[in-house]
């Protein structure tokens, strides 16, 4: 059975009344081959799309504007018709890893001109059963509705937990499980004599940037961590007895759906993330305990998949900005080495590997 996944991501609060003067259009796709910047063949179609984040896998996009005051339009998906591609005439600017297991849709909605403005993006491949689909053919259905005036949320709570009791930073460099004893806590200038082990705590937010868009998620105040305390079964709290939590670093990664792969995000203003421990007044948020599962195993698994990165910020072009750059390459110096230890790799499976390079002319009129 073919399977349907689309998804909104919406900037606008919308109503909950049902969309008026529908609009239905056809749309062929003319599929065709193009010779990108870097000599790759890659594959084109009137309204193709190259997002950033996968720039030789073509999306189809169009745009829609709203232009009543108070409105804004919807699009979607309808008929779409599929044609079977064999993966041996894929082009290598597709990796098949990268091709969805359900047809995707998606929306951007925001503002231009004072004008509420809809983008459509669609993935024209995906896979079911090793079977590779291409599109074909669909319709575009739009429709408006009113726009909400809704007060924004709050984002804050009125009192940080920061506002009471004694917090001890400390920084991590990165991600791992780490353990801070008794005899550091007491280095940090807590006082470990007499204080219930259940009481202590550890909070923070991850390594990850703040959103740069402020209609993105974030934490309303800094958060408790769940910990494990080792030693501390006699009720105190010894130099030797540890706490154990997970913190992240300043690089992170994250699980990008539309490509099926991880993505890593790197901090652009701290090598570090900080934390925070304090003694509560009650239990601290703990590792829970989950029963064992006793039933036969439906998947076995022998490994896993290592993530990587190499990248280093010495050098921008402009002298400002957040873009930065590692190793700068000259006609007499084109290698850089770069050692990665992966114990027990598994040599049957193939390696994904992603780099970006930036260049300049040292030449006028030189492009």
């Amino acid at each position: 059975m073919r399977r349907f996944l689309y998804s909104f991501l919406a900037f606008l609060a919308f109503s909950s009344a049902a969309f008026a003067d529908t609009d239905s259009k056809v749309h062929v796709l003319n599929w065709d081959v193009a010779i990108s910047n870097s000599g790759q063949e890659i594959y084109t179609f009137t309204g193709v799309f190259y997002d950033g984040e996968n720039p030789l896998y073509p999306l189809y996009h169009d745009i829609f504007y709203s232009y009543n005051d108070g409105e804004s339009v919807s699009a979607w998906v309808v008929n779409p018709v599929f044609e079977q591609i064999n993966q041996s005439d894929l082009l290598s600017s597709v990796e098949k890893e990268d091709i969805p297991d359900e047809f995707i849709f998606y929306t951007q909605n925001g503002v231009q001109m004072k004008r509420s403005v809809t983008t459509l993006f669609v993935n024209p491949f995906y896979k079911e059963f090793g079977i590779i689909y291409r599109l074909k053919s669909f319709e575009i259905e739009t429709g408006t509705a009113a726009l909400a005036s809704t007060k924004p949320e709050k984002v804050f709570e009125e009192t940080s937990v920061l506002n009471s009791g004694d917090w001890y930073p400390f920084y991590v460099s990165e991600s791992g499980m780490y353990a801070v004893t008794g005899a550091e806590m007491a280095a940090m200038g807590i006082d470990i004599s007499g204080i219930n082990p259940e009481n202590i705590a550890v909070f923070g937010n991850g390594g990850a940037m703040l959103p740069e868009e402020n209609v993105d998620e974030r934490p309303a105040d800094i958060q408790q961590i769940a910990a494990q305390i080792t030693g501390g079964e006699d009720g105190s709290f010894d130099p030797e007895d540890k706490i154990v939590f997970y913190a992240e670093g300043p690089v992170v990664w994250r699980y990008n759906d539309r490509y099926h792969r991880y993505e890593h995000f790197k901090h652009l203003y701290s090598d570090v993330a900080g934390y925070y421990l304090t003694i509560l007044s009650e239990p601290a948020k703990r590792v829970t305990t989950v029963q064992s599962v006793s039933d036969d195993p439906t998947h076995i698994v022998n490994t896993y998949t290592r993530l990587l990165v190499h990248e280093e910020d010495d050098h921008s072009i402009i002298h400002s900005g957040k873009s930065w750059f590692g190793k700068e390459f000259t006609p007499s110096d084109t290698e850089i080495n770069i050692d990665f230890y992966i114990p027990d790799v598994d040599t049957t499976e193939d390696i994904f590997m992603l780099t970006e390079f930036v260049s300049r002319s040292i030449e006028d009129k030189c492009y």
